[in-house]
């Protein structure tokens, strides 16, 4: 399966030193730019559970920060993320409609559910988010993993 995420480097919502200082910019030719917009629709992109991404600041000094920031966001779904075939606003997980994960590595199968039985060896913490899984520490290559949830629609 691929995954996307969006990342955007924008002038964010109700920034308005930001939204400010890119009206001001000058041009090559010394002409002021004069026009900025908040970057809403990326925003919104970056926040959605479907394509979760980092929102960088556009008026940032140095991007360093920010594309760090983006590098390990891809580098850890990379490693610990498994999207869910269905997003859902709430995902159920209780005795009733749990959680089940089977996973399946070099140590052996595991099916467990989550927040009721124990984590398989190595894993310090799982956790269901909606649109996807995360494994602290993220898997190792050639895991499968196979995740059952109920949506709470």
């Amino acid at each position: 399966d691929k995954t996307i995420s969006v990342h955007s480097l924008i002038v964010r919502p109700n920034d308005t030193s930001c939204y400010n200082s890119q009206r001001t910019q000058v041009q090559p030719g010394g002409q002021i730019f004069g026009d900025a917009t908040y970057g809403l629709m990326y925003n919104d992109l970056s926040n959605d559970t479907k394509f979760k991404g980092i929102v960088g600041n556009i008026c940032s000094s140095n991007y360093s920060n920010e594309l760090s920031s983006i590098g390990s966001y891809i580098a850890g779904r990379a490693q610990g993320d498994v999207p869910l075939n269905k997003v859902c606003d709430i995902i159920t997980n209780d005795s009733e409609r749990p959680i089940t994960i089977n996973l399946r590595n070099s140590s052996g199968t595991y099916e467990f559910r989550l927040g009721i039985d124990p984590l398989p060896p190595g894993f310090t913490n799982i956790q269901a988010y909606p649109g996807r899984v995360e494994f602290t520490p993220g898997l190792s290559q050639g895991t499968e993993v196979e995740i059952r949830f109920t949506c709470n629609i």
